[in-house]
């Protein structure tokens, strides 16, 4: 064993694995949550399912429609 892991070992350091199954179960369920969430962004940044015609971003996606601050200046 090195002497850096002896010395951690020694003194209880935070690098230890779980003691107990609690520690364990909530180590599990925040990975699963964050592996759950992780998925879900990367699916709706590639597929967001908006397919409805007046949605905002039609409008914003529209160049046939005339900015507000154009009206003004004509």
């Amino acid at each position: 064993m090195t002497p850096v892991f002896a010395l951690a070992a020694q003194h209880g350091h935070h690098m230890r694995g779980p003691s107990s199954l609690s520690e364990t179960l909530i180590f599990v369920v925040a990975a699963l949550i964050v592996v759950f969430v992780l998925v879900l962004a990367i699916k709706l940044l590639i597929w967001p399912g908006e397919r409805s015609r007046d949605h905002i971003k039609r409008s914003i996606l529209d160049d046939s429609v005339t900015p507000p601050h154009e009206h003004q200046q004509r």
